[in-house]
Formats: structure tokens, sequence, C-alpha cells
């Protein structure tokens, strides 16, 4: 990951506060959240951080997958827990090619199956 990624991560993390269902919550909190948490997994050795960027090298959109335990089996599996497309990039295949670069890194970890939660 470019040492640029990081400040595009956190101005695109913005978007999961754009929905009505976090309205309630402070904005400015949830934000300074949001940058500890990418300091977080940043510097966490068992996730990784995929950046899409267009032929010019501009970052549109990134994703988040580490190592999660399976609540009912025990087994260790990968979990996307972030995953942001810029505005005006949607519906264009971005969220799809983060989505296979996830899965294989879950392969190549040894994982049997990648989990999403979806809000």
């Amino acid at each position: 990951m470019k040492t640029k990624d990081k400040e595009f991560i956190i101005g695109l993390a913005e978007r999961f506060y754009e929905f009505s269902l976090t309205s309630r919550r402070d904005k400015k909190k949830m934000i300074a959240a949001q940058k500890r948490i990418i300091d977080t997994i940043l510097s966490n050795p068992s996730s990784t951080v995929f950046v899409a960027e267009q032929k010019n090298e501009e970052p549109i959109g990134f994703i988040h997958v580490t190592k999660m335990i399976d609540y009912f089996t025990g087994e260790p599996q990968g979990y996307i827990s972030n995953l942001a497309i810029c505005h005006g990039m949607e519906r264009k295949g971005v969220s799809s090619l983060l989505i296979q670069e996830a899965e294989e890194w879950s392969k190549n970890q040894g994982f049997e199956q990648i989990v999403l939660n979806v809000f």
C-alpha cells in the first residue's frame, strides 16, 4: 500500500456515515473513531487493505479483509470489515474486483470461506 493511501482510506471512510442508520450519532466522533480504526487495521499483521486505482493511479475504492473465527465452527475464516467506493465509481465493477482480491487473499491464508456483514 502506498503512503498516500491512508489519507484516501480515511477520507473515503466518511461514506460510512452518509446513511440515515447512523444519523443519530455525532459525525465528528464517528470520523475520529474511524481514523483510530484505520490506524489499527493498517498496523494489524493478520489483515490486509487493497486499494483499487484507475489507470492513472488515482485511488477509487478500498477493501479491508482480516482473519476472523467463525462463531459456530470455531474455524478461522476471512472477514471483509470495510468496503467503500468513491462517488461516481459505483456500478462499474470496482467492488467486484476488490471482493475478488479479498477472496484470493482468504484462499492464500488457507481459509475455506470469507464472510461480511451488510447493513
